[in-house]
């Protein structure tokens, strides 16, 4: 099971989904573990675009939380 999300134009309106998918072991998500991410852009031009790697977790997690408050406190100074 990956917990897989969409975001796809229907009928002229983006829709985004979040769903549990099962996958079977040979399929490319299933090597997505850990921290890892992948993400399939598709579009008639470019075809399919696949990107995968290390995603956040731990300290790379703590790390992207600090920098985003520190970004949105610089901007709301009094």
């Amino acid at each position: 099971m990956k917990l897989i999300a969409s975001c796809i134009l229907e009928g002229g309106e983006l829709v985004a989904r979040v769903v549990p998918t099962r996958v079977a072991a040979s399929d490319a998500w299933a090597s997505v573990t850990g921290a890892g991410n992948r993400i399939v852009i598709e579009s008639k031009s470019a075809g399919a675009l696949v990107l995968q790697g290390p995603g956040a977790g731990g300290r790379a997690t703590a790390g992207a939380v600090y920098g985003d408050i520190f970004q949105t406190a610089s901007r709301n100074t009094v």
